[in-house]
């Protein structure tokens, strides 16, 4: 006599009956790519004891996130170290996007009704995924939560996929090179010159600028072998942009051909990716320090007072009766974040709780 059994086997597990409430689980590989990010910092050399004023942070959260922050110096004039707040604004950073990557997997895992499809999902959670990858909204957080008196230019950027999502205030800024060209490039905002857009906490400093109000967004789309580069002034201020483009081929085609000497093929991946980061670093920072001391250097930062018409302001009296000219580097905080672009897989687990319908296995 044959008897019919109705089983379902979900993860393993055999159910008997008809139709059940039931979680799924597709699990699709998927390319994404990610930041291979590596921070390079050197303070100015009257700060050396005290660790600089900048302050910066790498975060592998989502597709991977940098940032940095520049302690405005003049309050040092009133007993406050810069570098204070510039630190306590880079942790708030990171602490907020490493809940918001712990709050976006609980979300994804979330059951959902069984008329969403797996493409519909996706979607959705893309879009929430774009509320938490706000860089804007990364730097009014900062803000808030740094309640000591101080002041910080600051730049983060945020990979979303192949978006890169960068909000910036003041003069810390971003670059995006590919194959040697400027894709991307942040501009400089500042009251007047050496005066850049700074924030503090607003309940400290009410003549503060604000993120929400002033900060610079941009979105860029990024392709696997892109360099980004975000940095203090220190860098931007001693060094060209042509010069950091010369600079960064330079140093991928230097490894570049070392990894074929050493039979290590194509540079790929998230460590290599890192290791190539950090040469880069070091060279953009060994270039930034080589022309901050520099004398008769034409710095960037001497070009823009010479542009602005602050030569007079910039040379002593006695300088401007010997008919000196306003020349050389500016020593300073040099921080350096460099990210390569990389391809990864990872695993995506779309689960989904729906009414499935059973089988029949039949015992004789």
């Amino acid at each position: 006599m044959a008897i019919a059994r109705r089983v379902q086997t979900v993860h393993g597990r055999r159910f008997r009956g008809g139709r059940r409430h039931v979680k799924c689980a597709c699990a699709i590989q998927e390319k994404t790519l990610r930041l291979a990010a590596a921070a390079v910092a050197i303070p100015h050399p009257a700060k050396a004891e005290t660790g600089g004023e900048d302050a910066w942070f790498v975060a592998e959260a989502f597709h991977g996130a940098v940032g940095v922050a520049d302690g405005v110096s003049g309050w040092a004039e009133d007993g406050v170290d810069p570098g204070d707040y510039a630190r306590m604004f880079m942790d708030a950073c990171k602490q907020l996007l490493e809940q918001s990557a712990i709050d976006d997997a609980v979300q994804s895992n979330k059951d959902t009704d069984e008329s969403e499809d797996l493409e519909d999902r996706r979607k959705r959670l893309r879009r929430e995924r774009k509320k938490l990858l706000d860089p804007v909204g990364l730097l009014a957080h900062g803000q808030a939560r740094t309640r000591v008196l101080g002041a910080a230019t600051a730049c983060v950027a945020l990979l979303d996929h192949d978006t890169l999502r960068v909000a910036h205030v003041g003069d810390s800024g971003a670059r995006v090179l590919r194959k040697g060209e400027f894709v991307g490039s942040t501009t400089v905002q500042q009251h007047m010159f050496n005066c850049p857009f700074q924030l503090s906490h607003e309940e400290l400093v009410e003549t503060t600028d604000t993120a929400e109000d002033d900060a610079e967004y941009i979105e860029w789309n990024l392709e696997e072998g892109d360099t980004v580069v975000v940095a203090s002034d220190g860098l931007f201020d001693n060094v060209f942009d042509e010069d950091i483009a010369k600079i960064v081929a330079e140093v991928e085609r230097r490894v570049a051909e070392e990894a074929v000497l050493l039979g290590e093929g194509k540079h790929e991946g998230l460590e290599m990716g890192r290791n190539l980061s950090k040469s880069v670093a070091e060279a953009l920072v060994g270039a930034a320090v080589q022309k901050s001391q520099d004398m008769e250097y034409i710095s960037p930062f001497v070009t823009e007072a010479l542009n602005q018409g602050m030569e007079g302001q910039l040379l002593s009296p006695w300088e401007r009766i010997l008919g000196k000219k306003l020349t050389g580097g500016k020593v300073d905080d040099i921080t350096v974040v460099v990210a390569k672009v990389v391809e990864s897989r990872i695993m995506k687990d779309f689960s989904m709780e729906h009414e499935a319908h059973t089988s029949v296995e039949t015992m004789q």
